[in-house]
């Protein structure tokens, strides 16, 4: 698949994106130690057993790989396996990964930099401001019972003075005071909500580094696209095999989608129109070998009208047209076929689909 992506369209591996989800299963229980299914941090917040995808795609937005790790697995630890399988299996010379602070640890940056790869991630500049408000509490509570041993959550928030016991004033060699640090606490929370991005790529300006980070959400996209869409959730086959065979299922059918939206330039659709577009164009086979495709179509299309910008938008009003038939109309005339209408005998049809090529 790789090779006729690069023959048909090029693959653009000056970076490409990584990401990690999961999937849930309709199970309660794992099933033995080597089950891919395990419990872990659901996306969807679920106690079902999960098992994790972690997805590579190019900067064009077309998927290369993926990987199927058990749902117990951190994502900062699928990354270094990934990569590894995806420059070996593709030959890749340097690679530069984007992807968000799931992954963003010393081990991975450290992988990456001693491999000769590059980064982009993102990173919290700062805690949560629940987070900081309870290390502030701990840290009142342990300089009003004078708690040394608590230290989980309170040197952070937490300064010694040295004052003289009588005056106040700040000498050397006197007692020491524990007060709580609410300075550094205000400087912290002028941080709070923004996240930086940084990178080992010393000739990125801060334009390209947005430019580049700014491209995640096509993975973020793909995901959703395979959930729904796709129908790669809820999983309901069992063995380990089957469970690497759906996704594998779900990541052509990904790839499929990417590489017509790719043809369509400018007039993609979404690939829930696409999909639809494309379930509708079904054949039968009749008596003697003819195959007759059947009449594609069967949603009312909206009105459009040209915005300022003269960009046509859709309106809530209904026009007299068929939106599906108008989809799978543009898709034939991406890729210059002619398939309406048909019935012809099954060796023309046949000779009729070989000719069909990106």
């Amino acid at each position: 698949m790789n090779e006729r992506v690069k023959e048909t369209i090029g693959r653009d591996l000056s970076y490409a994106f990584y990401d990690v989800t999961n999937y849930f299963f309709e199970i309660d229980f794992p099933n033995g130690e080597e089950d891919l299914r395990k419990r872990g941090v659901s996306k969807e917040h679920l106690t079902s057993p999960i098992t994790a995808m972690g997805l590579f795609i190019d900067s064009k937005g077309l998927p290369i790989s993926m990987s199927i790790f058990p749902g117990n697995t951190s994502e900062s630890l699928t990354l270094q396996p990934t990569m590894n399988d995806v420059k070996e299996s593709y030959g890749l010379g340097r690679l530069v990964v984007v992807a968000d602070k799931g992954v963003n640890s010393s081990k991975n940056i450290d992988m990456i930099v001693e491999s000769g790869d590059g980064f982009v991630f993102s990173q919290v500049l700062k805690g949560k401001k629940g987070k900081r408000e309870e290390k502030l509490n701990k840290a009142a509570c342990s300089v009003k019972n004078n708690a040394y041993s608590i230290k989980k959550g309170v040197d952070e928030y937490t300064k010694e003075s040295i004052i003289d016991k009588k005056t106040g004033e700040v000498l050397e060699n006197t007692k020491k005071r524990r007060s709580v640090d609410l300075e550094k606490a205000e400087i912290d929370a002028i941080f709070d909500r923004y996240f930086c991005i940084i990178t080992s790529e010393l000739d990125y300006d801060e334009r390209k580094m947005r430019q580049v980070y700014s491209g995640l959400w096509r993975i973020e996209q793909s995901f959703t696209v395979m959930k729904s869409d796709l129908y790669a959730r809820p999983v309901f086959v069992s063995t380990n095999e089957h469970i690497r065979a759906h996704f594998l299922i779900c990541f052509v059918a990904l790839l499929i989608i990417r590489i017509i939206q790719y043809h369509m330039r400018e007039k993609a659709l979404s690939a829930e129109r696409i999909a639809r577009a494309l379930g509708a164009a079904t054949c039968q086979v009749l008596k003697g070998g003819i195959v007759h495709l059947d009449d594609v179509g069967g949603a009312i299309a909206f009105q459009k009208i040209r915005d300022k910008k003269g960009i046509l938008v859709d309106t809530l009003a209904y026009s007299d047209e068929d939106e599906i038939a108008l989809d799978y109309e543009l898709i034939q005339d991406t890729y210059g076929t002619d398939c309406y209408n048909i019935y012809l005998r099954q060796e023309v049809f046949n000779k009729f689909l070989k000719n069909i090529t990106l």
